[in-house]
């Protein structure tokens, strides 16, 4: 989606905009990929890149307009930064999900049009509660390791640096 960011700044009618059709297509149900589609589920879960450099872990928390970052390295790039790179999704989203079928009339989503939609916001979480990197180039060993604890409810306490040369290797 970042990659429209350019094209869907400079369009006058944002609610109108032209979403690909494989980006579409991703939200919506496909159950011969076992796939459900946003209209039924409260979050989603991608990796995004920022600076070209550094992995991090996104969560979309739909109901509640939250970017979650979960961010391994957090001494490479302050919050400033972090938001940033951001940006594209915070704006971007909300119209897409008007575009999606089966999302944009899901009555918990704050969507409407009769104004510009709500951006979505963003925070990183602490120090504390994602376990830090102490190896440059790890992070998107992190950025797995995250997605599996998290889709398996299990405590992200349970990543440390020690195992992820481990990990890597697997």
């Amino acid at each position: 989606m970042n990659g429209r960011w350019d094209a869907f700044r400079k369009t006058s009618n944002k609610a109108k905009f032209l979403w690909d059709d494989q980006l579409t297509d991703y939200a919506k149900r496909d159950a011969d990929n076992f796939q459900r589609g946003w209209e039924k589920v409260d979050k989603v879960y991608y990796p995004s890149n920022i600076g070209s450099n550094h992995w991090v872990l996104v969560q979309i928390d739909l109901p509640t307009h939250m970017l979650t970052v979960y961010d391994s390295d957090q001494a490479l790039y302050d919050d400033a930064r972090v938001e940033e790179a951001m940006r594209p999704m915070m704006k971007m989203l909300p119209y897409f999900l008007l575009n999606v079928e089966g999302v944009a009339d899901r009555d918990d989503l704050d969507l409407t049009t009769t104004t510009k939609p709500r951006d979505f916001d963003v925070r990183r979480l602490p120090l504390n509660a994602v376990s830090q990197t102490t190896k440059s180039g790890d992070c998107d060993i992190f950025v797995v390791k995250h997605l599996e604890c998290l889709l398996a409810d299990i405590p992200l306490s349970n990543i440390v640096d020690d195992v992820m040369q481990h990990s890597r290797q697997k």
